[in-house]
């Protein structure tokens, strides 16, 4: 670091935080701006934070989204010296029932769609998360947002 250049511990988290958008799938949206969140986001969000504290993280890079985010696939391990006892945070959340699979612009599966796919149909298939009012009573996570858009004037 040159001389009068800011280390992270001298500047807001936000300049020093990469946002990391999880490859392959869309977890229900939180409450923001005002609007409700849907179903079941607290608990996906509840669910990366526990597979994330207090273990080894590791981002593999896959690409950047039309927001400067990177798209990538996450895995924690929860002991150092156990490395074959990881979870893929993407495939954790398909399997748990806490996403659907992401199909917008700039998809990115990390050569495993197909995985991700049988785990959403098996959480669909015994009801778990966001399928446990069925395939039919679903709203995914960018029709969500749509309607939220338009019930605002489309302003944001």
């Amino acid at each position: 670091m040159s001389k009068g250049e800011k280390g992270c511990t001298d500047r807001k988290l936000t300049e020093c935080t990469i946002s990391v958008r999880l490859y392959g799938v869309d977890a229900p949206e939180t409450p923001k701006f005002g609007n409700e969140g849907q179903p079941y986001a607290q608990e996906a969000k509840e669910f990366i934070s526990q597979q994330v504290y207090d273990k080894n993280v590791k981002i593999k890079l896959l690409r950047k989204d039309q927001y400067s985010r990177v798209v990538g696939s996450v895995t924690t391990q929860k002991y150092k010296y156990i490395p074959f006892i990881k979870t893929d945070l993407s495939q954790g959340l398909a399997a748990n029932g806490y996403a659907s699979l992401y199909t917008g612009g700039g998809s990115e599966y990390n050569g495993r769609r197909n995985e991700l796919e049988r785990k959403i149909k098996i959480a669909q298939n015994k009801k778990r998360g966001i399928w446990s009012n069925g395939v039919d009573g679903f709203v995914d996570p960018a029709t969500y947002k749509k309607d939220i858009k338009a019930r605002r004037g489309g302003e944001g």
